[in-house]
């Protein structure tokens, strides 16, 4: 059984970037608990860096993440 973890900046964007291990990872995660915890830090971290590249799909997915 998993703990209940807060994901940082690096495991969300290796997850949006659909590394293989941290997706199975996510996968076995929400299996128990249905839902990812993310600081508002990270949230901006990541909102920030994918506006920095104008990359405005991937900040419409994020949001509804």
């Amino acid at each position: 059984m998993h703990q209940p973890s807060l994901l940082d900046t690096d495991i969300l964007s290796e997850l949006f970037k659909g590394n293989s291990s941290v997706k199975a990872r996510a996968s076995e995660y929400l299996s128990e608990h249905r839902c990812f915890t993310i600081s508002h830090i990270a949230q901006y971290e990541i909102l920030k860096g994918l506006k920095a590249k104008n990359a405005q799909r991937q900040v419409d997915a994020f949001i509804l993440f």
